[in-house]
């Protein structure tokens, strides 16, 4: 299976070590990325890690993210299209409900923040304009004039708090707060990641995570699946998952919930009935969670419901399948991507290494 490059993730810890207060060149403060590409590293590929994806409104095209940039590949499979590539890492794609937009994660303009651009990659439009936030799990609004995003904006280890950004420009406006006020102790904060709009646009559904960030001493559960009343603010708790519930997707008519949660050692997906309350295994396992990390990619890859809400599109064990929602049945939707991935100079240090004799101390 390929993992992550490397370089594409020390650019990205660069880019905040650049543009931060404090940081190495703060007084410059260049536009767009401080690395040039310097160099390629290109191959063919059938397989991939944690490939957040989205399926085009008409159930014909999926797109997908692969090693930083966006592919798009037919729903039965085939060759992938590079949609959007280069040093930028893009990464978790969303269609707009009318079909013609994605929303995705970039760090083109030097920091990462929230994009719009057109279904075929064309005219990128920033929405956010932070310096130093970390972005996660775009989603729209059912009308389409709004992408909500969970966003952190201190570093580190700051909770995500969910806020809604207009297509047209604007600072955006803040739904939830991670503190009810202002000297409120770090064991009362929560998180809100990775929220999915109602077809209605009246609720949220999204991950509370409760907990304050502790890898080292972990008690499960650690976070819930809640539903937020856009007009009151009055939220319920919808899950009591004893692994945690997490990364929740709702069915195009409304009436199915699907999330992931912790079952002994593996993770796997729960669908749960909205209409009847019925809950039963999804598909168990798939990848393994992030929870006992900074889940800056969302707990779980990004995934989607086909148009007819059928089949659930996701990514895991290295391929992408279509997951049957009535019997779980699985099948594998074949792809093959041309990577073609910028890199900054070649770091060639060279470094003596002693091979005298050796001192105990």
């Amino acid at each position: 299976m390929i993992l992550m490059d490397g370089t594409k993730l020390l650019h990205a810890l660069l880019v905040f070590c650049v543009l931060a207060p404090g940081g190495l060149g703060a007084e410059e403060k260049k536009e767009g990325l401080p690395l040039k590409g310097a160099r390629k590293v290109e191959f063919s590929t059938d397989e991939g890690t944690w490939m957040s994806l989205d399926i085009s409104r008409d159930g014909k095209t999926i797109v997908f993210e692969l090693l930083g940039d966006l592919y798009t590949v037919p729903v039965e499979g085939g060759e992938a299209k590079l949609l959007m590539g280069g040093l930028p890492f893009d990464g978790q794609p969303r269609y707009s409900p009318d079909g013609k937009s994605i929303a995705f994660i970039s760090d083109r303009d030097g920091c990462e923040n929230l994009w719009i651009a057109k279904a075929d990659g064309t005219e990128p439009k920033q929405l956010s304009k932070d310096k130093q936030s970390i972005f996660t799990s775009p989603a729209w609004t059912p009308d389409g004039q709004y992408v909500v995003v969970s966003r952190s904006t201190q570093l580190p280890f700051a909770p995500f708090e969910l806020w809604m950004y207009h297509v047209k420009g604007g600072a955006g406006v803040q739904i939830t707060k991670y503190r009810a006020k202002p000297d409120q102790p770090p064991d009362r904060w929560f998180n809100a990641v990775g929220a999915v709009a109602s077809p209605d646009g009246r609720f949220l559904y999204y991950t509370r995570r409760d907990k304050a960030f502790n890898p080292y001493n972990v008690v499960f559960p650690l976070s819930q699946i809640v539903r937020r009343d856009r007009r009151t603010g009055d939220e319920d708790t919808l899950t009591d998952a004893p692994g945690s519930a997490f990364s929740a997707m709702l069915s195009p008519d409304g009436t199915k919930l699907v999330y992931g949660t912790r079952y002994e050692t593996e993770t796997g997906l729960r669908i749960r009935d909205l209409v009847t309350g019925e809950e039963r295994w999804l598909k168990y396992p798939v990848d393994r969670d992030d929870q006992e990390s900074l889940y800056t990619r969302d707990f779980l890859p990004g995934y989607a419901f086909m148009p007819d809400g059928k089949e659930v599109v996701v990514a895991y064990g290295g391929k992408i399948h279509r997951v049957n929602a009535a019997t779980g049945e699985a099948r594998e939707v074949p792809f093959t991507a041309k990577a073609s991935i910028d890199l900054g100079a070649q770091l060639d240090f060279q470094s003596r290494v002693e091979d005298g004799p050796v001192k105990a101390r």
